[in-house]
């Protein structure tokens, strides 16, 4: 992947450093006025301007893939905690990109209401062919999710009872359908196929969001109309590729549509994906039953197939050969003079080249672990993770907020908390101070391959509660004595025992005065 597919342009981009520095051209000495000590870094920013001369005009082809909530209107009048659930299920979808192998260096680029649309730069055949599939899988997948009721078992906000998570169950009228394009973007229009990619000012403190502009980008747009809920369209272009790559068994040609601005209004083909290894089943068989009254796709193509199996000769040639995908897409490719255009995508990808990148560069994350207290009992509240989470699987902790820019320390933990496990808490604060912050016990680091992420320890009084409806990450609260601590230290996060023991040394010391 590229610098600038991961976020880095913004904070290596030369220009953003404001040096007051000269850089020479390649074929220019350099100043006599930079001092010997100095040259190498000199010397080096000349690389780095050289880089970016170099990537900022340079041609990529980059898969375009979005995922569209089916029905969220209609669902908004089953539920008032309807954004709750949107929200979460939004969420699922970054999960599952991000944990699939072929998509997770994708880009989430933006989310248009019920819609999410991500960008993922190819370097070959190959990825382009191992990504669509996950993209498939992840749609699958998650309509499997959806339609098992596991989904709603697992919406988190405690203020949605069990009671209406039973009931969304039974109402679920929620999917998800797909659609998938590329195009060669480039920083300039340097070629008739490239689209381009332009950045705006967000905010006045240099930060800038992506936008793409081109008939490639525009075409995935317009293809997305003929899509449905559970199935993946692709554009013309990269069913090309993956015939090219015999990948045709997973390619179907449900009709040909005249789409404004799209082939000069000439037929596009619609095309879907349907990789039966990957769904568990055929195309022929994922038809539900009613689908003929409800898709015009879908009738027409399934009329098609009766008619070939009932009478082989009752297809006329022209149909037969206008919906068998390599004959089609071959006569199209020739028939509207895109040889040019192929070639120029082959082109760019064997041109690009994955640059070596030593680490990756991330936000910083302080994260806010409350040992929350029951002080007439003298308990402590403790939360066990999911087999299934990503950091220490199946282990107990304390829970964790992640601070953000947007609320206080005190704001964002507390209501964290009341959201997640259905506690309201009072952090314990330094008192001898005049801002009364939350007064950290410890500190603590989680290292993973290319990131350290920052924790504090805080304590707080709260009150028991019977109304936690485990989710996603947590599916069981506790809340324990002293002597019950070295029940749980075994099948704990690090340190667990040791945090949980000082609370209880200090805990007169923390909750004296109440």
């Amino acid at each position: 992947m590229k610098l600038e597919d991961l976020g880095l342009d913004s904070i290596t981009r030369p220009e953003n450093l404001r040096l007051d520095l000269n850089v020479p051209s390649d074929n220019q000495e350099l100043s006599p006025s930079i001092e010997n000590d100095n040259e190498n870094e000199a010397l080096t920013e000349k690389k780095n301007v050289s880089f970016e001369k170099e990537q900022k005009h340079s041609p990529r082809v980059t898969l375009f893939f979005s995922f569209d909530i089916v029905n969220s209107t209609m669902y908004k009048g089953v539920t008032r905690n309807w954004p709750i659930v949107i929200k979460q299920l939004l969420d699922t979808v970054l999960d599952y990109v991000y944990s699939d192998s072929g998509v997770n260096d994708s880009l989430l680029w933006r989310v248009i209401g019920d819609e999410m649309v991500f960008v993922l730069t190819l370097y070959d055949e190959n990825e382009m062919i191992e990504a669509v599939d996950s993209v498939f899988k992840v749609l699958t997948n998650l309509n499997n999710y959806l339609k098992t009721g596991d989904f709603f078992d697992k919406i988190e906000g405690q203020n949605i009872e069990k009671s209406e998570i039973e009931y969304l169950k039974t109402h679920n009228l929620l999917a998800l359908k797909g659609a998938a394009w590329i195009a060669v973007v480039n920083r300039v229009a340097e070629n008739a196929y490239d689209c381009v990619e332009t950045r705006y000012m967000a905010t006045s403190h240099n930060q800038e969001f992506k936008e793409f502009l081109g008939s490639d980008i525009d075409t995935g747009f317009r293809i997305k109309e003929f899509t449905q809920k559970g199935r993946l369209i692709i554009s013309f272009e990269l069913a090309h590729y993956l015939i090219k790559n015999n990948q045709q068994n997973s390619i179907y040609i449900m009709d040909y549509k005249v789409m404004k601005g799209v082939w000069n209004k000439q037929h596009y083909p619609i095309i879907w994906y349907h990789n039966g290894s990957t769904a568990n089943g055929d195309f022929d068989n994922s038809f539900e039953y009613d689908e003929t009254q409800w898709s015009e796709l879908s009738k027409n193509y399934l009329n098609r197939r009766m008619r070939n199996v009932t009478d082989a000769g009752a297809i006329e040639t022209s149909d037969e050969f206008n919906y068998d995908v390599r004959k089609a897409i071959t006569s199209i490719v020739s028939d509207r003079a895109m040889k040019g255009k192929i070639d120029y995508f082959d082109a760019v990808l064997s041109s690009l080249k994955i640059p070596q990148i030593n680490a990756l560069t991330y936000s910083l994350e302080v994260h806010c672990a409350v040992v929350c207290c029951d002080i007439k009992e003298r308990k402590v509240m403790i939360v066990h993770r999911t087999d299934n989470h990503k950091t220490n699987p199946s282990k107990w902790e304390f829970g964790c907020a992640k601070l953000t820019s947007e609320e206080n320390i005190t704001e964002c933990v507390t209501n964290y908390y009341l959201d997640k496990y259905g506690v309201k808490i009072d952090l314990v604060r330094d008192r001898s101070r005049g801002e009364q912050q939350p007064m950290p016990i410890a500190l603590y680091e989680i290292t993973g391959e290319a990131y350290i992420k920052k924790g504090i320890i805080l304590v707080a009084s709260a009150e028991q509660t019977n109304s936690y409806r485990e989710d996603r990450e947590h599916d069981d609260v506790k809340w324990i004595s002293k002597d019950e601590v070295g029940r749980y230290a075994t099948d704990a996060v690090r340190d667990f025992e040791n945090t949980i023991n000082t609370v209880f040394v200090r805990f007169d010391e923390f909750f004296g005065e109440q």
